[in-house]
């Protein structure tokens, strides 16, 4: 059978819009322990109006006495087109405390 009628794309016309809407995603990873810290953040926005924004911070203490590691990570993301919007956030912190 052969199918020769069809039209498989045709021009649209949108102007200053996304075609599909807006999507966010936001990601946030720590890991502390003796003498180790670790963080990691990840925020990504789809749509007109767009904001991401990530913060990472890292410490590690060590004494005589104690060992303290502290990390701490944020990410947070919006977008907005002129139907829709979409806001994601996500923290995460870990710490670490041990005597010696």
């Amino acid at each position: 059978m052969i199918i020769s009628d069809l039209q498989f794309w045709f021009p649209v016309e949108y102007t200053n819009s996304i075609i599909g809407g807006v999507k966010t995603s936001a990601n946030a990873q720590t890991v502390a322990s003796s003498r180790f810290a670790y963080a990691q953040a990840n925020a990504i926005s789809i749509g007109d109006i767009t904001y991401a924004s990530t913060t990472t911070n890292t410490s590690v203490t060590n004494t005589p006495t104690a060992s303290i590691s502290y990390s701490y990570a944020n990410a947070d993301a919006y977008a907005l087109d002129k139907n829709n919007s979409s806001n994601s956030s996500y923290t995460s912190i870990s710490l670490w405390a041990s005597t010696k």
